[in-house]
């Protein structure tokens, strides 16, 4: 398991709620797509039910992991807009989503504009 780009030695199985705690209170993130587990993956490395460590990340971090990781994902795709010229589509990719529809639905969402007119205002 990553925890931006380092191993961390932490005990979830013995106490999941502390290790998402101690993650959120360094500002680590579970990167479970990069090492290929996913969240059952993880669940079972850990030794709980995915559900349990489902409720163990809410209470650490105030969201479920699929809110986080759009929260994740849009913050990511805000950067990038306000900072460089790609087009939708690769950024769209680039930040995890499965289409730029998908990221522009989420996006209007989330933000209350598309992602299209998100860049043209930040980069005035």
């Amino acid at each position: 398991m990553r925890v931006r780009g380092e191993e961390t030695m932490i005990d979830a199985a013995k106490d999941p709620a502390a290790f998402f705690a101690d993650l959120v209170a360094v500002g680590g993130v579970v990167d479970t797509q990069a090492d290929g587990l996913g969240w059952g993956g993880l669940a079972a490395q850990v030794g709980v039910a995915p559900a349990h460590l489902s409720r163990a990340f809410k209470a650490a971090t105030g969201r479920t992991p699929r809110q986080h990781l759009i929260a994740r994902r849009l913050a990511h795709a805000t950067r990038m807009l306000a900072e460089g010229r790609e087009p939708l589509a690769e950024i769209a990719y680039a930040c995890g989503f499965s289409s730029q529809s998908h990221m522009t639905a989420l996006f209007s969402e989330h933000i209350g504009m598309p992602p299209g007119r998100y860049r043209k205002e930040a980069t005035r």
